[in-house]
């Protein structure tokens, strides 16, 4: 497991900068050897990011690959949002990447761009944050750079996994005759997003659970093993269901068709939305909300007995929810609600336009 957490953490900070400093006074020396130097202990590769580069281990038996993800105050977190669970929410993001491969991560580099001027104290609880996943997911810093700007805070993680021999599980793997199936729910950091900001009501321990959902995801990391052992193709499910999945069908230049009927939905998503999330409306925006890092991936039907009972054994659901075929047109994926076609136009979020 990583070497220190919250504890450690306030036993360690260097209060020699004090905890109200500002990057006008604290040099990025000190800055990176106070607050961000103590979260690469334990990489032996790092050099105690006293250097321009970090040495990766090498493995005969395994490939290293790589993920790198972002994230901006006010457009991929509310400026509201603990800092505490930005820095995990980013990791569990590129660790999802990395998971979706087949992989299992074990390092990453970490760019703070922070607005100049602005109290520091806040980056305490960021690397808080960090600690605390160090310690759950098994992962050091090993390097990455910092700096003041003129705008909004700015985040990105780049992420070190490892893969066995045979390399990572592309989204190009998918096979007409797969079943496509999720390893979870879908919609609740959508809903639990409209809950933080108001947009809907819930009772607390719903409301909870979900904005949980939205601001510290869990991704299905322990079934790494399991989707390189079983998985022809597979992708994350970061910018909604559908997009995702139009994603994969076009990367294996198959026709994937689902059924939203079939998208798994939790106990909480149901107390919200009530005798609503049956319903066409419902459920075409769940799977567009985006933000579950659950993967989808596709299974033979031959292994899908196996997958299914592997998963569970780790406490994973799976949930069959449709089907790939030989490409038919340029329209790649199919959506059918309860068995019947329906329009499979739009779904998810669009990076570049910010909409979605």
């Amino acid at each position: 497991m990583g070497s220190f957490g919250k504890s450690w953490w306030s036993a360690n900070f260097d209060s020699a900068t004090g905890d109200r400093g500002t990057l006008s006074l604290m040099t990025e020396f000190d800055f990176i050897q106070s607050i961000l130097a103590p979260l690469a202990r334990g990489a032996s590769g790092a050099a105690g990011l006293r250097d321009d580069v970090a040495e990766l281990p090498q493995r005969a038996d395994a490939r290293l690959i790589v993920s790198t993800d972002q994230m901006s105050a006010g457009i991929h977190y509310l400026r509201s949002a603990p800092l505490h669970k930005v820095a995990q929410k980013l990791l569990r993001r590129n660790i999802s990447d990395i998971v979706a491969k087949g992989g299992q991560p074990f390092a990453y580099q970490l760019a703070i761009a922070w607005p100049r001027g602005s109290d520091l104290a806040p980056l305490r609880d960021f690397a808080e944050g960090l600690a605390d996943d160090q310690q759950l997911y098994d992962i050091h810093l090993t390097g990455g750079d910092c700096a003041a700007i003129l705008g909004p805070a700015h985040f990105s993680v780049t992420m070190f996994g490892w893969v066995g021999a045979r390399g990572p599980v592309r989204r190009a793997g998918v096979k007409p005759g797969d079943v496509i199936v999720v390893t979870g729910p879908i919609g609740d950091a959508g809903l639990g997003l409209q809950l933080a900001q108001g947009a809907r009501i819930a009772p607390a321990p719903i409301a909870e659970a979900l904005i949980a959902r939205h601001e510290t995801p869990a991704p299905p990391v322990t079934l790494g093993p399991l989707i390189a052992r079983f998985a022809t193709g597979a992708i994350d499910i970061s910018d909604g269901l559908i997009a995702d999945l139009r994603q994969l069908a076009i990367a294996s230049t198959t026709s994937i068709t689902m059924d939203l009927a079939q998208v798994p939905l939790s106990a909480q998503a149901r107390g919200v939305l009530g005798d609503e999330a049956g319903s066409l409306d419902a459920l075409r925006w769940l799977a567009s909300a985006g933000d579950d890092y659950q993967i989808a991936l596709g299974i033979a039907p031959a292994d899908l007995n196996d997958f299914t009972a592997a998963a569970a054994q780790l406490g994973y659901a799976i949930t069959p929810i449709g089907g790939a075929s030989a490409a038919r047109s340029s329209e790649h994926l199919q959506l059918l609600f309860c068995g019947a076609p329906i329009a499979s136009t739009g779904g998810g979020y669009q990076h570049f336009s910010g909409q979605g």
